[in-house]
């Protein structure tokens, strides 16, 4: 389940590790862009106000097309 956003970033190198590293990232943040950006939803950080985001936003810009998302949701706070 992640809110649906087109991917526009990619990145890759010689090291698996790195690469999976950046591949969790990815999945990371599919499962904690549902509907608001979250952090961990096991928890009750789950409401995703402003923490996370404020420093995750760049990656999460360069990784998808976070425009409307994050507007929407910057409209509701």
């Amino acid at each position: 389940i992640g809110s649906d956003m087109r991917r526009i970033g990619r990145f890759s190198c010689s090291d698996p590790l790195l690469s999976r590293l950046h591949e969790n990232v990815v999945w990371s943040m599919r499962g904690n862009f549902v509907d608001v950006p979250t952090d961990c939803p096991q928890r009750d950080e789950r409401l995703g106000w402003t923490g996370d985001i404020a420093v995750f936003a760049d990656t999460a810009s360069f990784l998808f097309d976070t425009h409307d998302f994050l507007s929407d949701w910057l409209r509701d706070v």
